[in-house]
């Protein structure tokens, strides 16, 4: 496969891909949000850094836990998360880059059953 087809084949489906990277290598896939975070101590770890993204589907679990003015991208991952989307993931960095990113990280911790942060 050429790289430009791995890249668009990640591009694609980001999760179908951290999934198969994580069965194929048995390494780690740790999860972050904004460029805020250490994606090359993640590396140096040897783990796959995999950026979080709002998902593409509705919301529906995470707003009962957020406040009103919390952004798409909080919302989306919080329902990812909720929803077993990203039960693949090893862990997750939240970077001090806004307070609700701050915050969700102890949403996370205390209703989410997968993963380190």
């Amino acid at each position: 496969m050429k790289n430009m087809d791995k890249i668009r084949e990640a591009a694609r489906d980001p999760h179908g891909y951290a999934e198969s990277y994580k069965a194929r290598t048995h390494k780690k896939v740790v999860g972050y949000f904004c460029s805020y975070a250490p994606e090359e101590i993640i590396w140096a770890a040897g783990a796959l850094p995999f950026r979080i993204f709002s998902g593409k589907s509705g919301i529906h679990l995470a707003d009962r836990h957020l406040q009103s003015y919390c952004c798409s991208l909080v919302r989306g991952a919080l329902e990812d998360g909720l929803s077993g989307t990203l039960k693949y993931l090893d862990g997750v960095v939240f970077p001090h880059t806004c307070d609700s990113i701050q915050r969700l990280s102890d949403i996370w911790r205390l209703n989410i059953p997968y993963g380190f942060h």
